[in-house]
């Protein structure tokens, strides 16, 4: 429909304008800025400076300490690239066919025998040192180098474990030349963490934290009697785990604390040690309780008991019901 203005006494007609959209125009996202190539130490980190940068006083034990670790770090990124180059040949690609998970399963055996390690810690260390020489060959020249340290190496290698190849020499060509023998630990991480984060976003390849969620059942390094589960999942799920945790451990803990002082039977106490000691648990030892001895929500699903499996060895004299005889 047209309109119209009054100007100077007439009507005059307005020129037809463009419809208005209730909608807001459609523009592509932009790019993700890349994260900067050029990840410099203030100072170089050397035998001179290391001890200065530590806080230690040049001259004193804890400054010569320093030097001789700095030293043994780099000898050990060189010996630990030497064992990747060595486990790397054993690579064989994962197949479908029997053969191929044979060959695999022989070369985890000769590594694992060799390392004196377990089969599947040698089937990692074969996959890590696959990528490292053949997907990442000029971060693994730094680490031969002895500049960047295993813990970093490996780091890395975790990260990025489902990148595809075009990411991998992403990374490869961006963070080896890094000042990686001089940047300290902290923007180390950050400075990964920024560049994996870039990466997933300019690949569309960002997980959902709704995919990732996870319970995992983790070995002890060393045979301490421990294991760990490891619960993954989105930021808020967790954290509101572990406040209803904390929560749930500090108002037992006030609990114990009020009948240990009235002398009454002390709550939540299975097995007897905040009653036998005088004192109400710890909030960690409250926190492992309530955890592993609250009952599960099935949404009314029966799950079936544990099952324990006893053995008994018995002597095959006893089983055939014959009587040793002792001679002296």
């Amino acid at each position: 429909m047209p309109s119209f203005r009054f100007e100077n006494g007439e009507l005059i007609e307005e020129p037809p304008r463009a419809p208005r959209s209730r909608y807001a125009p459609i523009t592509s996202p932009k790019p993700p800025i890349p994260p900067a190539n050029q990840v410099r130490a203030r100072h170089p980190l050397t035998p001179q400076s290391v001890a200065e940068r530590g806080g230690a006083v040049p001259g004193t034990v804890e400054a010569d300490t320093a030097v001789r670790l700095l030293g043994l770090q780099r000898e050990q990124s060189r010996e630990h690239a030497r064992m990747l180059r060595e486990l790397a040949p054993l690579w064989i690609a994962p197949a479908n066919d029997e053969e191929a998970a044979d060959d695999r399963a022989e070369s985890a055996v000769v590594a694992a025998v060799a390392l004196r390690t377990t089969t599947s810690h040698a089937s990692t260390l074969i996959r890590q040192a696959h990528t490292a020489v053949h997907h990442l060959p000029a971060l693994f020249a730094r680490l031969e180098a002895g500049h960047l340290p295993v813990e970093w190496h490996q780091r890395i290698l975790r990260t990025t474990r489902e990148f595809t190849p075009a990411q991998l020499a992403e990374v490869d060509q961006r963070v080896s030349v890094w000042d990686l023998a001089s940047i300290p630990v902290q923007r180390f991480r950050r400075e990964l963490r920024v560049l994996v984060a870039w990466l997933h976003q300019a690949g569309e390849t960002t997980p959902r934290p709704e995919d990732q969620r996870e319970v995992a059942l983790e070995g002890s390094p060393v045979d301490d009697g421990t294991a760990t589960v490891r619960i993954t999942g989105p930021v808020p799920e967790i954290l509101s785990l572990s406040r209803r945790l904390d929560a749930s451990a500090r108002a037992i803990q006030d609990q114990q604390r009020h009948a240990l002082a009235d002398g009454a039977p002390v709550p939540f106490d299975p097995d007897g040690q905040a009653a036998a000691t005088g004192a109400p648990l710890t909030l960690a030892a409250l926190r492992y309780l309530v955890l592993t001895r609250s009952v599960l929500e099935t949404g009314g699903i029966e799950v079936p008991g544990e099952r324990f499996r006893i053995s008994v060895m018995v002597p095959v004299m006893t089983l055939m019901g014959g009587r040793v005889r002792w001679s002296v």
